[in-house]
């Protein structure tokens, strides 16, 4: 089934394993890309290239950094001088590096919620311009489980997609043309975890406390994010819809 013939979405953390398998879901079904990431990858260019190739799609790639306002103003201009409708927005980029709420600075929240919140919040504001002349508009957030259960030690990244949620509901509330929905991963095998969870004693506990026991895949993200801005949910907005294989119980 190609449920997004004819449209374009925009996604950023394009070069995330989660954001590969979200362009790559969308490219077989059909919808045009314009790829957003902080740096030049030529490998990941080529590979995006490669499905845009095979699947008859046409994938752009643009390149700035969420903490930077002017970054993101000057992109969306881009995209305006080149009459570029949007129909879906996936803010997919976040960043996560944490400490114990005892342990965590001002400074330390502000890049958390620079990165994870106010980008997204900004580019938002200025793409939903570029989203009134589509026939249907999605908006697709990326948050967390951390936003909806509690963990010891991640208290800068909890808040910031805490603040995604309600930025959700918020322009489903304000935006009735527009749907806007967030997506809430749990556990998932991607560099993030990797990176961030060191403490595999507490991995492996919160992976047996959940119904399904096993971590997530991208690829399960990106058919929840697929199917968010596709018809099939044409009458879901406003929600934040957990993709965490049952590990609802938290602290």
């Amino acid at each position: 089934m190609e449920l997004l013939i004819g449209k374009t979405a925009l996604v950023t953390g394009s070069s995330g394993l989660i954001g590969k398998e979200i362009i790559k879901l969308f490219a077989e079904n059909k919808s045009n890309i314009i790829a957003c990431m902080r740096k030049k990858n030529p490998r990941i260019e080529a590979e995006f290239s490669r499905i845009a190739q095979e699947n008859n799609v046409d994938i752009q790639f643009y390149y700035f950094d969420l903490e930077k306002i002017d970054e993101i103003k000057q992109f969306v201009m881009k995209l305006k001088k080149n009459k570029i409708i949007i129909d879906i927005l996936i803010n997919n980029a976040g960043f996560a590096m944490d400490t114990l709420a005892q342990l965590t600075t001002v400074s330390h929240l502000e890049k958390m919620m620079r990165i994870n919140f106010y980008g997204a919040f900004e580019l938002t504001k200025y793409v939903i311009k570029l989203m009134r002349k589509s026939k249907t508009p999605s908006i697709v957030n990326i948050s967390s489980i951390a936003s909806l259960n509690s963990y010891p030690g991640m208290m800068g990244y909890s808040i910031s997609k805490s603040a995604i949620n309600e930025f959700t509901k918020r322009l489903a509330i304000e935006s009735s043309e527009i749907r806007s929905n967030a997506i809430a991963p749990g556990f998932i095998e991607t560099e993030m975890l990797d990176k961030n969870i060191t403490n595999t004693d507490f991995l492996k506990e919160e992976i047996n406390q959940s119904c399904m026991k096993r971590l997530g895949k991208p690829e399960e993200v990106a058919k929840a994010v697929l199917f968010l801005s596709s018809d099939l949910a044409s009458f879901i907005t406003g929600q934040i819809i957990r993709v965490d294989g049952g590990a609802f119980r938290g602290l």
